[in-house]
Parts: structure tokens; C-alpha cells; sequence
């Protein structure tokens, strides 16, 4: 139950990842307006941080499930600890980019922290060759439909709505 909660809520999750991912500038510039654009790489490395905690969301669920609460707990203590001293570090040098990059940085290594413990308590890890094989298709697929549209001429709200749409038609299939 463990891999396939994983796996669906990372194959619903990696259409709006990308999105944020790849387009950030036109997700702020419609959503908030232009003069928040300065924020899209922000966005970039918080949407890459929050796909990972969605994608391993289970592992800290499990844990708690199968009664090591204590365990999760030290390992939120750690990460936000982690996370005060890059923010400290980071922040003053690299501003709200370096907030993201410190939020993100935690994600990880708390979600790394949950997997390992799952896998070293429980012999079992959320990630299974099903998920991989439509997860790395579909992101070829969108690197594809990206890389040309941005070749080819400069991002606007045609060339985002159209990768947008052509892999709205095609990410079933490959579902």
C-alpha cells in the first residue's frame, strides 16, 4: 500500500512540479502579477523541494503508523535545525532565494531521513520500478516539448499553454 500510495501521488503530482519547475515567470506574472517575477526561481527550487516531500510523504506517515513518533520527532528537530543555520547563512547573502534553497535542502534531507529509517526498520522502501518507468517518460516527454518551445522562439502565454496542453494530452497515455 506503502509503494502504491507513493506512486500515485507522485504520477498526480509531476504534471504541477513541472509547471512550477519550468515555468515559474508565467505561473507569478498571472497569479500575482509582473511585479512579483523577481521571486520565479524562488518558486523554481520550492516546488522541486515541496515534489519531493509530496513524493516521500508517505515514509514519515509509515513511520508514525508503525509507532516510531519518537523517531520522527528527532528527526524534525534535526532538520529544522539544519535548516535555522542555512537560513542564517543563506538568507543574509542570497535573500528570499536563499530561504528557498534552505526550505528545500530541509525537505530533502528530512524525506532521505524518513525513507533510510522505513527501509533500515522496515525492510521496505516507497519507490517501486512502476513509478519510474511513467515518472522518467513523462519528463523526457516534457524536457522535449519544453526544449523545443523555448528554441524555437521566446516563452509567452501560447508557447506555455501549449506544452501545458500537449502534455495534458499525452501524459495519460503514458500513464
Amino acid at each position: 500500500m506503502y509503494q502504491l500510495v507513493t506512486k500515485w501521488i507522485a504520477l498526480a503530482s509531476l504534471p504541477v512540479a513541472l509547471t512550477l519547475i519550468f515555468f515559474p515567470s508565467m505561473i507569478i506574472r498571472y497569479t500575482f502579477g509582473p511585479e512579483y517575477l523577481a521571486g520565479a526561481l524562488a518558486l523554481s527550487v520550492l516546488s522541486l523541494g515541496f515534489f519531493v516531500h509530496v513524493v516521500a510523504g508517505p515514509s514519515g506517515d509509515t513511520l508514525t503508523a508503525m509507532g516510531k513518533t519518537r523517531l520522527v520527532m528527532y528527526d524534525n528537530v534535526f532538520v529544522v535545525v539544519v535548516n535555522a543555520m542555512l537560513n542564517l547563512i543563506l538568507i543574509p547573502r542570497y535573500s528570499y532565494l536563499g530561504a528557498a534553497v534552505a526550505s528545500t535542502v530541509g525537505f530533502v534531507l528530512m524525506n532521505t531521513l524518513y525513507i533510510y529509517q522505513v527501509r533500515r526498520d522496515f525492510g521496505t522502501h516507497p519507490f517501486r520500478r512502476s513509478l519510474f518507468r511513467p515518472a522518467l517518460a513523462a519528463t523526457a516527454i516534457w524536457l522535449a516539448l519544453y526544449g523545443t518551445a523555448v528554441t524555437v522562439t521566446s516563452v509567452d502565454r501560447v508557447i506555455f499553454l501549449s506544452v501545458v496542453a500537449g502534455f495534458g494530452l499525452v501524459y495519460p497515455v503514458v500513464i
